[in-house]
């Protein structure tokens, strides 16, 4: 006894036998046989008092056994998850679980715990097991190949409540899969890149990140990148080879956003197709080149002299009744007026507007490589 716990070792000494004693009276306590009292769960601890004289009484409730009855920490279990109903044997300080290797489309054994897919040719297909023949599964992509894992709930099924089937893409990426009851599956720890298909983003190497495509307008199998040819469509261009489809080409170019009846881009109808197929006009895809806006530039004239001069004019008379000024060499007889018009003030200034600036106009940039997630 310590501080009112205590601890006892059942099924050590001998059978205790009444034989009338003073302390005993005349109870039989024989002792049960032990070897088996603890094939089943459900074990229980009964403490009965024998007071001398009166009728033994148990001291109720009972009390059940647990798998540690007292513990202030039990360290090595606290990270142990265990599905309800279900058993392991355990080894201290490892848990074994079963492993199985797909290279190609399969149906999900019944034994395994973890699933190592390799899909370096094609993308493989895993089918969950039916009837929850597995409690839990854990699946993860080996191969740094971009041929995908798709994961697929068993035959009247469901996963994470759909039957639409998830997709593993990078090497390393992880998913946990628990049952939880009949043919459906939950999703209980998931390792995949949650950024939406589709995403561009604005990536610091040459070389896209795994699980993202340059955009440099490459046209990829249709088969290998699903998910992504479903949210790009048509917008960004249709290859000859249907069964291909256009990564959107933005090498060298700047991003607008889709003006949507803002305002902000007044050309916005007169937007062109980028590639056969592609969108145009004010929809995602489309292409619009550079342009100057309409503006005026002004002279600034420091001042100027033409210098004094005669410009000598003969005055003819025209049908309609006016007059036409013809200038002549005064130096030529004429009997006509010579008119002094002296310094006119107007004539030719010699001022011209110049070519300045280089190949294009832009802002401050940096160069950066465009990447679309898939």
């Amino acid at each position: 006894m310590n501080n009112g716990q205590f601890s006892v070792r059942l099924g050590e000494g001998q059978a205790i036998l009444g034989g009338g004693g003073a302390d005993i009276g005349s109870v039989d306590h024989t002792t049960p046989g032990l070897p088996g009292a603890f094939e089943s769960k459900d074990r229980y601890l009964g403490l009965t008092v024998n007071i001398p004289g009166q009728t033994p009484g148990e001291i109720v409730p009972r009390l059940s056994f647990l798998s540690t009855p007292f513990a202030m920490k039990a360290a090595s279990a606290s990270t142990v998850v265990q599905a309800a109903g279900t058993f392991s044997n355990l080894t201290v300080g490892s848990i074994a679980y079963s492993t199985q290797t797909l290279s190609s489309s399969s149906v999900v054994n019944g034994t395994s715990r973890t699933v190592l897919v390799n899909s370096t040719s094609a993308t493989v297909t895993a089918t969950l097991p039916v009837s929850g023949a597995q409690k839990e599964l854990l699946f993860a992509k080996t191969d740094s190949t971009a041929n995908q894992v798709m994961v697929v709930p068993p035959a009247g099924g469901t996963l994470n409540g759909s039957t639409a089937s998830i997709a593993l893409k990078v090497k390393g990426e992880t998913v946990t899969l628990q049952n939880i009851g009949g043919n459906d599956w939950w999703i209980v720890n998931d390792s995949r890149d949650k950024t939406p298909v589709g995403t561009i983003v604005a990536y610091s190497s040459a070389t896209a990140p795994a699980g993202y495509l340059a955009c440099d307008g490459a046209n990829p199998a249709k088969a290998s990148y699903p998910e992504l040819v479903a949210v790009l469509g048509t917008n960004w261009g249709v290859p000859a080879d249907t069964t291909k489809f256009r990564v959107p080409d933005l090498r060298g170019a700047f991003l607008r956003g889709r003006d949507g009846g803002r305002g902000f881009d007044p050309d916005r109808n007169s937007r062109s197709a980028d590639f056969a197929g592609s969108a145009s006009g004010d929809n995602v895809g489309s292409l619009q080149y550079d342009i100057f806006g309409s503006h005026t530039h002004g002279v600034s004239d420091p001042g100027h002299n033409h210098g004094p001069g005669t410009i000598a004019v003969r005055n003819y008379q025209l049908p309609s009744g006016g007059i036409l000024m013809r200038g002549y060499n005064p130096d030529v007889g004429d009997s006509h007026t010579n008119h002094n018009i002296g310094n006119t003030g107007i004539g030719y200034t010699g001022i011209g507007i110049q070519a300045n600036g280089g190949n294009e106009t832009r802002p401050k940039n940096y160069n950066v490589n465009y990447c679309i997630k898939y």
